[in-house]
């Protein structure tokens, strides 16, 4: 099944409440974690609005790992097992913090998570593709429809992480002055939030360096450290 353009009346469309005082997690630099709240148009994010509608699109997770697998994690290189992570180099995330929020009003956003009863495809021309292809430009038409449809946002599938759920809110472009609820640097403790744990990859201050190849062999075969696992 393709994914659709809005051409239909959305009045009807399935919704699912980001609830006043609702904690979220969401990714930012460090210099703006105390404030960590920004809604963007500048079409690198899947549901942003038009640059020149004056509005624009926050980007929320229901769990740092949700956080994670959308942004570092993003272009990772497979694992080839499901109860693999890859690992974490400190250089990808010194300058990164992850954040708690919370949501200081309603937003009623339309649901795409397909936990409704409702058929997505034949009422209204929109498949999980919404959340998961690599295009944006057919979810920001939709993102823009809902939003003229009034709208909060859009509660959707993770394109990385099964079952996960992430949350694209609306709102007048640019920063909030609204304060994060925490302040977490993103390393082994970060994770144990979502019953996980793993390593950080060494720095290359930390690698010995090896000119002889048989020796970088035997270093590779014999004293390799096993790749992170899930706890559970």
């Amino acid at each position: 099944m393709t994914l659709g353009h809005p051409f239909v009346d959305l009045g009807t469309f399935p919704t699912h409440t980001c609830g006043k005082g609702t904690v979220r997690w969401r990714i930012t630099g460090s210099s703006h974690a105390a404030t960590p709240w920004w809604f963007s148009n500048s079409g690198d994010g899947r549901f942003d609005l038009n640059r020149h509608s004056g509005h624009g699109t926050c980007y929320l997770a229901d769990s740092p790992l949700g956080c994670l697998l959308e942004t570092i994690w993003r272009d990772a290189v497979p694992t080839g097992d499901p109860n693999l992570f890859p690992p974490i180099a400190p250089s990808e995330v010194a300058a990164l913090r992850a954040v708690q929020v919370e949501v200081p009003s309603d937003h009623r956003c339309a649901d795409v998570t397909g936990e409704g009863t409702t058929q997505l495809h034949t009422s209204f021309g929109i498949t999980d593709a919404v959340g998961t292809c690599d295009s944006y430009l057919i979810p920001q038409e939709w993102a823009g429809a809902w939003h003229a449809q009034h709208f909060g946002g859009v509660a959707y599938r993770l394109s990385h992480g099964t079952g996960l759920v992430g949350w694209a809110l609306f709102g007048e472009e640019g920063g909030r002055g609204l304060p994060a609820v925490t302040i977490h640097l993103i390393d082994d403790e970060l994770l144990t939030h979502d019953g996980i744990r793993i390593e950080m990859a060494p720095s290359m201050a930390e690698l010995a360096v090896v000119d002889d190849q048989a020796a970088a062999l035997r270093i590779l075969t014999t004293e390799a450290k096993p790749s992170p696992r899930l706890d559970h």
